[in-house]
């Protein structure tokens, strides 16, 4: 019996197929040696045409997500607009100085009903959006659904239903924080106008425990650099004077702060994204221990490091708001959502202890000179390896 079979079914006709192209060979060869300065041409031309339709190809990719940009850009400025005169509204001068007042106050008074949570939502809304209209521009966007959150959270408390530890606080978000049905930019405009699907389990712990996210602020591009301003939402300034920069990259952040308008809000930080902003700007951050709190859905734009790990952490206008963001943060809430995070909760035994901390800090041998020619002594590790560092004082 037969088959079909894909091979040719003599040996003459192999013969003949390869007969074929190496007449083709040949005949290419003999062109090029004949006329090399037509064929060195044509491939010339060749090349300036794939990389003239590359380089268009390219420009029309830039432009349509400099359009997108633009557009992600006027829609973020309108909804400011439009919850800013919302929340001048529902606003009252009480649940503004609430708001710039004591953290722990404010949650006890959230609690026991003598604000509402949409009161304080509108003065914390108020606040950000007017300090970043007034030029510091530190709000990128606003929440779509925090006066509706607002709102379902004080019809929880009529009801009697049971109220989660941080009940109506409203709170930053650094804009690469993601959040559903939002973008996360990072400042780059391939990426606006692309929502994600899910929300950081960081985020979602403290909106779980009640908390509500009102606004997200501004970040340079790529999260970089110790500046703050991107080619979609602009330049952040700094509060105390205007052109002078605020620090990044979770510089909105603390210009926020600076103004009062939050208890606490996300930042990230890796080579010091939390805390210079925070030196710019006057303001209180903390970076935790990579690891210790979750990054799982905050964009990085470094996807692949293990040596230098970056890592989500508070900010806030006092340390206050800085306790009360680690003691919610580092709680069940975020450890049921990611379990690559240790089961460490914010230690109360050792922030209520009574006992004096030991601080290191670093001195510099006098009359030395690094290898720069500068008088600041030898490096901090070379000092300690001769047993001449100064580390630690009662």
């Amino acid at each position: 019996m037969g088959g079909y079979c894909p091979h040719p079914s003599s040996e003459n006709e192999l013969d003949h197929d390869v007969g074929d192209w190496w007449t083709l060979l040949t005949d290419s060869f003999q062109l090029l040696l004949s006329h090399p300065k037509a064929v060195l041409q044509g491939f010339g031309l060749a090349v300036a045409a794939s990389v003239l339709m590359w380089a268009g190809i390219r420009y029309m990719q830039r432009l349509a997500y400099r359009k997108q940009a633009r557009k992600r850009s006027l829609e973020a400025a309108e909804r400011r607009i439009e919850f800013l005169k919302l929340a001048r509204a529902g606003t009252s001068p009480a649940a503004i100085k609430a708001i710039q007042g004591s953290p722990e106050e404010l949650r006890k008074g959230l609690r026991d009903g003598v604000w509402s949570v949409s009161q304080v939502v509108c003065a914390a809304l108020t606040l950000s959006l007017q300090s970043s209209e007034d030029g510091d521009n530190s709000v990128c966007d606003v929440f779509p659904d925090c006066l509706e959150r607002a709102e379902a959270l004080d019809k929880k408390r009529k009801a009697g239903e049971p109220l989660g530890p941080l009940f109506g606080i409203p709170f930053s978000v650094k804009e690469n924080y993601h959040y559903a049905g939002l973008d996360a930019t990072a400042g780059i405009q391939k990426r606006a106008g692309i929502p994600v699907s899910t929300t950081s389990p960081i985020l979602q712990a403290l909106i779980d425990q009640d908390g509500v996210p009102i606004v997200r602020t501004n970040l340079p591009q790529t999260m970089l650099t110790f500046e703050c301003s991107n080619p979609i939402y602009g330049e952040t300034n700094n509060p105390h004077r205007k052109g002078r920069c605020c620090g990044g990259s979770s510089g909105g952040e603390a210009v926020l702060h600076a103004r009062c308008a939050v208890p606490f809000g996300l930042g990230g930080d890796i080579g010091g994204s939390i805390r210079i902003p925070a030196h710019y700007c006057g303001t209180c951050g903390f970076k935790p221990t990579s690891g210790r709190v979750s990054r799982r859905y905050a964009m990085n734009t470094c996807p692949g490091q293990t040596q230098i790990i970056p890592t989500g952490g508070p900010m806030a206008p006092t340390v206050d708001g800085l306790v009360m963001a680690m003691r919610h943060i580092c709680s069940d809430f975020m450890f049921n959502l990611d379990s690559s995070v240790p089961r460490m909760p914010f230690n109360e035994e050792m922030f209520g202890g009574k006992n004096r901390m030991r601080i290191g800090y670093f001195k510099y041998p006098e009359g030395e000179t690094t290898a720069t020619g500068t008088s600041t002594g030898q490096p901090l590790c070379l000092a300690i390896g001769q047993g001449r560092a100064r580390s630690l004082f009662p």
